[in-house]
């Protein structure tokens, strides 16, 4: 004879799971642990947003996709063209991350402006030609992307891991701005980490554009990223730098800025990187073909760090004093072709493989070895382990 519980118990998981099999919307499957995970979601440029963005019925949309997904779901975007489209917030979401990456191996491509106000997304290997990330966003990451321009608008913990930044000739440019009225809130904790920054010049003369402008932030990490060919200086076309570190002017300062193991190639203007001596702004590990300028009493900030980067020098940043360089500017172990700024600074050639091509360092470079022995990224631009020899190189590269 059956024992009742547990013929109660038999009865009861077959009725769930044939109601399960019968659902035709099921958002949800149970894996081997028990656990549920989120059902795949579509999206196609030939779907309807009236459905449930099933693989048989996709959905036109990403804002019906995020709409309906559970936290961690993929969304998987059938190759093609898609136009403008904004992605709302609402409430209460938390991650893990909703995915939309490419279904296959054909690209896609946003032409219209994609308008970011959710939150706990992820975006991989898509194009896109107008990104706009107000401050509603936050936890948003952009992976592998390929950008034609981008505004953020006081938004907090976005993230852009490889892909590039480019557009060409245009009258515009990239640039962290504050969130606007009442409280003007900054970008705050924004990251660029392995970044393509390139060919962006302006469209008309009397025009500047940079690769990046940011004019306002509270933490902001640009790291591993490539600046080249940004803007150019003819006809009266250029921009102040490859990147631009400012303040609008309203809401807090820009403060706690990082730059750290990145190449600046050469731009249209004699400086590659032109910032104000904002609160907490540090550049290490750099390798810079050419000067970069810091206006002093800008940002009225607290010591500007330069710590192990090779460049050409312009001047030592900061005001002078009877002994040198004001207290309020860091100096430690840079290469600087022409001078020296602190005393743990080295007065010698950059020693690149070519200024305009590639910003590794050759054999016998001066900056080899010459970098903080206490304090340096422990990867270099190309990821590999630093130091390699008794103490690190200066500059983004870690020679063999």
């Amino acid at each position: 004879m059956a024992c009742p519980h547990i013929t109660t118990r038999l009865a009861s998981t077959l009725f769930v799971l044939a109601a399960l099999a019968a659902a035709p919307h099921a958002h949800a499957a149970v894996d081997r642990a028990g656990a549920a995970t989120p059902s795949p979601l579509y999206v196609s440029p030939s779907g309807t947003d009236t459905g449930r963005c099933t693989r048989a019925a996709p959905c036109a949309g990403f804002d019906r996709a995020y709409a309906v997904a559970q936290p961690g779901a993929i969304v998987h975007v059938a190759g093609g063209r898609y136009g403008a489209m904004t992605i709302s917030s609402r409430s209460g979401r938390r991650g893990p991350k909703v995915v939309f990456q490419p279904a296959g191996k054909a690209p896609v491509t946003v032409v219209g402006e994609l308008t970011v106000r959710a939150s706990h997304l992820e975006f991989r290997r898509m194009t896109l030609a107008d990104l706009e990330v107000p401050r509603e966003a936050r936890h948003v990451t952009f992976r592998g992307i390929r950008n034609h321009g981008f505004w953020l608008q006081g938004p907090s913990h976005i993230t852009f891991v490889g892909g590039e930044v480019t557009c060409g000739k245009c009258p515009y440019h990239p640039f962290l701005v504050d969130g606007g009225p009442p409280d003007f809130p900054p970008p705050r904790n924004i990251v660029f980490d392995r970044v393509y920054f390139h060919d962006w010049h302006a469209a008309e003369s009397g025009q500047h554009t940079e690769c990046l402008q940011i004019l306002a932030g509270n933490g902001v990490t640009i790291r591993n990223s490539v600046f080249r060919n940004c803007a150019t200086a003819d006809g009266g076309r250029g921009a102040t730098a490859n990147l631009q570190i400012s303040w609008l002017g309203r809401g807090p300062k820009t403060r706690n800025i990082l730059i750290e193991n990145n190449f600046f190639y050469p731009s249209g203007n004699h400086y590659a990187i032109n910032s104000g001596d904002w609160p907490n702004v540090d550049f290490r590990y750099n390798s810079i073909a050419g000067p970069i300028i810091v206006g002093s009493g800008w940002g009225d900030g607290t010591p500007v760090e330069f710590v192990g980067n090779v460049m050409r020098l312009g001047e030592c940043q900061g005001p002078r004093t009877g002994t040198g360089v004001s207290s309020r500017y860091v100096y430690r172990y840079n290469v600087l072709e022409g001078g020296t700024c602190g005393p743990t600074d080295r007065n010698a050639p950059s020693g690149f493989i070519h200024p305009q091509k590639d910003l590794r360092l050759r054999p016998g470079s001066a900056a080899i070895n010459a970098g903080d022995p206490s304090r340096y990224p422990r990867r270099d631009i190309d990821g590999q382990r630093r130091p390699m020899g008794g103490r690190p190189d200066a500059g983004a590269d870690e020679a063999r």
